[in-house]
């Protein structure tokens, strides 16, 4: 079985030809997508002034990366040592004066003191989780930051190939179930933005009126 990183890496490549080209097609020119650019606003929205931001399963950082490049103290962890060493490259390339600070670890037992940071956020990690292990996740973000974003694909995606095979595409009630029984609270659930075959302005609906292809909740402690 290929690791995640193999799959990972492959799938950039298919798509965009290089790490680098991922880089600069995803946050370093004019193209910035829908998507990654309400993410990125889900992000800065959520954060409070002055606070370390946390990636939470970060992989290549290309967006912890992105808000190292603006200035941002940002701190990125991830388990997989092959994809945090092409994360550090492409943090000095791309941020050379503010480099995402970077650590190997475990995001069930985040290496970093109560509440050290503003914000931790993640994208397209949680789904890969059991709902006691996403409860867990939670928690434990809470633990070290005074608030959590993170994004997921939603059911949207079931009509396509799963890359990894552990995704669970599930819908948004059961989203707010499962953080109902962590210790969180859904302060919102900002729009992400849709798949290119949604055309019409779903942005002013509300969140169960949406068509998302991904689901975006910002959380504090109860």
């Amino acid at each position: 079985m290929k690791e995640w990183a193999d799959i990972y890496l492959e799938d950039i490549i298919a798509n965009h030809g290089s790490i680098d080209n991922y880089f600069k097609r995803s946050f370093y020119d004019e193209r910035m997508s829908d998507r990654k650019l309400r993410q990125f606003n889900m992000i800065k929205d959520s954060a409070l002034i002055g606070r370390p931001i946390l990636e939470v399963g970060c992989g290549l950082a290309s967006l912890a990366t992105y808000f190292a490049k603006l200035g941002y103290d940002i701190h990125g962890i991830d388990n997989d040592k092959r994809q945090l060493d092409l994360a550090t490259r492409n943090s000095m390339v791309f941020s050379p004066d503010n480099p995402v600070k970077l650590l190997h670890g475990d995001m069930f037992n985040l290496p970093y003191e109560n509440k050290s940071m503003g914000l931790a956020f993640s994208n397209g990690v949680l789904e890969h989780f059991s709902d006691d292990e996403i409860i867990h996740l939670i928690n434990e973000q809470l633990r070290v930051s005074e608030k959590v974003a993170f994004g997921v694909p939603s059911t949207w995606y079931e009509r396509y190939p799963k890359m990894r095979g552990d995704e669970r595409y599930l819908e948004r009630d059961k989203w707010r179930d499962i953080i109902q029984k962590s210790k969180a609270k859904i302060i919102s659930e900002p729009f992400l933005g849709h798949t290119k075959e949604i055309r019409i302005d779903q942005e002013k609906l509300p969140p169960e009126e949406r068509i998302e292809s991904f689901l975006g909740f910002v959380l504090q402690e109860k």
